[in-house]
């Protein structure tokens, strides 16, 4: 299973990091739901551009696999439906198993951002947004609690 999404992220030319982490408490603030499977690999993909429905959507389906497809109101994403994920795309691929996360509005930090993206995703008829991808990675630790709040 490895050597398949690893030649699916060569195919795809996103970098790849395989190696052997230490050990860690897997939840160490208590939020888990349920316990995380030994060797669970996560795929996550940003920004929603166009490729994530027409070419990653199809193989993680072939191939029995999950993933998240973090979107946000990027650049062109009102004016270009060829470059980025339609909202309907974002409710076939939500039918289909995989999760629509928050990546903010127009790829701004903040908590305003955050919300205002959950908000037009669902009010064009979208899943709700339950992960967030901070833009860039750069976590505001400030909005964490009213994040937390929110649920």
């Amino acid at each position: 299973m490895l050597k398949i999404i690893l030649s699916i992220l060569a195919a795809l030319g996103l970098p790849t990091f395989v190696g052997a982490q230490t050990a860690v408490d897997p939840d160490p603030n208590g939020v888990l739901l349920k316990p995380i499977p030994d060797k669970l690999i996560v795929l996550t993909f940003d920004d929603g551009p166009a490729s994530h429905y027409t070419v990653v959507a199809p193989i993680l389906k072939e191939l029995g696999l999950g993933g998240t497809i973090y979107v946000c109101d990027f650049d062109s994403f009102k004016t270009r439906k060829d470059w980025y994920v339609t909202y309907r795309q974002m409710i076939e691929m939500d039918a289909d198993g995989l999760e629509i996360g928050n990546h903010t509005l127009g790829h701004a930090s903040g908590y305003d951002p955050i919300m205002a993206m959950e908000d037009q995703v669902l009010a064009h008829g979208g899943p709700l947004m339950t992960t967030l991808c901070w833009p860039i990675y750069a976590v505001n630790w400030d909005d964490c609690p009213k994040l937390s709040a929110h649920g």
